[in-house]
C-alpha cells in the first residue's frame, strides 16, 4: 500500500534533477538530511523493507479477535457445564441475576479478556444459544455412552413412569462391562410416549438403539419390572426382543420383585400390616408439627445420641 506524501519539498535537487555544486556538497547534504522530505522518504523506505504489510496487520488483528472469542466461548461452556453438574438453575428472575451470569462476572475478575467480552451487547448468552449449548453437551455425552456400548456387549434397563404433567415417560439405561470387568450403568434419557403397550415400547427401544447406532444383535440382557407389558411371556417387551435376539436374556428387576414380595407378605399377615400402618401414622403425626418434631428429636437424642450424627 502506497503511503501518502505529507512533507512539502523545498527543491527537487535530490529527487528529480541532478546535483552539480560539489564545492558546497557537504553543507547541501547536511541540509537535505534535516529536511522533512528526506525524513519522510526514509520512513517510507524503512516501512517498505522492514514493516508489516497492511493485509498482514489486518489478518493478525482478525486472528486475535477469533482467539479472544474462542477463549470466551470456552469459558461460557465450562461455566454452563459446572452449573449443570451441580443441578443449579441457569437463569434467575432477571438476566443478570441468574447463576450463569453471576458466575461469568466472578470469573471475569481474574480474566481481562472475559471482562472485556462481558461488556459487549452480544456475548452468546441468550436463551436460545444457551439451550443449544446444553443440547450440544448432551449429545456429546450420549455419543460417549454409545461409543462405550459399541466396544462390547450391552444390556437394556427400561422402565416407565408418569411425570407431574401426567405424561408417560420411558427411561432407558445401558449396562456395560469394560475390559477390567467393571460394571457401569449409564442413563440415556426419558422418552415420552402416549401408549405403554408392548409394541409401542419396543418401537421406542429400537428407535433409541438406532439413534445411538447400536445393533440389537449385541444385546445380551434386558431388565424390566414385573408388569405384563414388560415381562409378559406371550407378547411382552422381553418376549418381543428375545424373538429377534435370543441371547438377550430377560431378568426381572430384583428390587421390584422384592417390593412385590414384601407387599404380598404384608397383606397376608394382618399383624405386620397393622404395625406398618401405625408407624406411618406416627411419622405423619410427628412431622406435621414443628413442636412435636422438636420433642421427638429431644427424646431420640436422650435415648440414642449417635442416631442423630
Amino acid at each position: 500500500m502506497r503511503l501518502k506524501t505529507l512533507a512539502k519539498r523545498e527543491n527537487d535537487v535530490f529527487a528529480k534533477v541532478w546535483f552539480n555544486n560539489w564545492n558546497a556538497a557537504t553543507k547541501a547534504f547536511s541540509k537535505h538530511e534535516d529536511s522533512a522530505h528526506h525524513k519522510e522518504c526514509l520512513y517510507k523506505w524503512l516501512h517498505m523493507t522492514t514493516g508489516t504489510p497492511i493485509d498482514a496487520q489486518l489478518s493478525t488483528h482478525k486472528d486475535k479477535q477469533q482467539a479472544n472469542a474462542r477463549h470466551c466461548l470456552l469459558k461460557i461452556f465450562s461455566s454452563l457445564k459446572f452449573i449443570g453438574q451441580q443441578g443449579l438453575a441457569v437463569r434467575g428472575h432477571t438476566e443478570e441475576s441468574g447463576n450463569l451470569m453471576q458466575l461469568l462476572h466472578l470469573r471475569a475478575e481474574d480474566d481481562d479478556i472475559l471482562r472485556e467480552w462481558m461488556l459487549r451487547s452480544r456475548k452468546w448468552t441468550s436463551h436460545d444459544i444457551l439451550n443449544e449449548m446444553v443440547q450440544v453437551m448432551a449429545h456429546d455425552i450420549l455419543r460417549q455412552i454409545a461409543e462405550k456400548a459399541r466396544k462390547s456387549f450391552y444390556a437394556l434397563i427400561v422402565d416407565e413412569t408418569t411425570d407431574k404433567a401426567t405424561k408417560e415417560q420411558v427411561s432407558i439405561c445401558f449396562r456395560t462391562v469394560d475390559d477390567q470387568f467393571y460394571v457401569e450403568e449409564d442413563f440415556v434419557g426419558f422418552y415420552e410416549t402416549a401408549s405403554t403397550t408392548a409394541e409401542v415400547l419396543v418401537n421406542v427401544i429400537k428407535d433409541v438403539l438406532l439413534r445411538c447406532d447400536l445393533k440389537l444383535s449385541h444385546c445380551r440382557g434386558q431388565t424390566y419390572d414385573g408388569a405384563a407389558a414388560m415381562s409378559g411371556v406371550r407378547t411382552g417387551v422381553s418376549t418381543r426382543i428375545q424373538a429377534e435376539e435370543k441371547r438377550a436374556l430377560n431378568t426381572t428387576c430384583l428390587a421390584h420383585s422384592l417390593n412385590l414380595a414384601v407387599q404380598d407378605a404384608t397383606n397376608s399377615n394382618s399383624l405386620i400390616g397393622d404395625v406398618l400402618m401405625a408407624v406411618q401414622e406416627l411419622n405423619t403425626l410427628v412431622r406435621s408439627s414443628a413442636k412435636r418434631l422438636a420433642i421427638f428429636e429431644k427424646i431420640q437424642h436422650d435415648i440414642s445420641p449417635a442416631a442423630l450424627s
